[in-house]
């Protein structure tokens, strides 16, 4: 399990399409002020820039994150901003968490989840695998 986000999204891909098997994208979701859930609009963008830059065959899905991210790639920061997790960040003081997510291939960093030895403990965390 890899961390993929508009900052890593040609990473991510570039390291996805080196290892054998089927790649499968689930962005992340969150949750509405009644705790139902809702699409996390900026996953979906990511997950559809880390289609795009896999340049493989791709499920009706993936298809359908791909365009959206097409939809947007111009206009990457407004998107973002515009979107229901960007406003309340902007609205809450952390409108620079926006700004630093919108930053498409910032990072060359490829995170895997892994069961590593911390403090003579077994624990879940990223590790930078690039």
């Amino acid at each position: 399990m890899f961390a993929g986000a508009l900052r890593n999204a040609s990473a991510i891909a570039a390291y996805l399409a080196e290892t054998p098997g089927k790649v499968l994208l689930l962005a992340a979701g969150e949750e509405w002020p009644d705790s139902s859930l809702r699409p996390a609009f900026e996953d979906q963008i990511a997950c559809g820039a880390i289609a795009h830059f896999l340049g493989c065959s791709l499920s009706s899905e993936a298809s359908l994150a791909h365009a959206g991210y097409l939809s947007c790639a111009d206009v990457l920061h407004s998107a973002l901003e515009g979107c229901v997790s960007g406003q309340e960040l902007t609205h809450r003081g952390y409108a620079a968490d926006v700004e630093w997510a919108v930053q498409l291939n910032a990072e060359r960093c490829v995170p895997e989840l892994r069961q590593v030895q911390r403090g003579g403990q077994f624990v879940n965390a990223f590790e930078d695998v690039s």
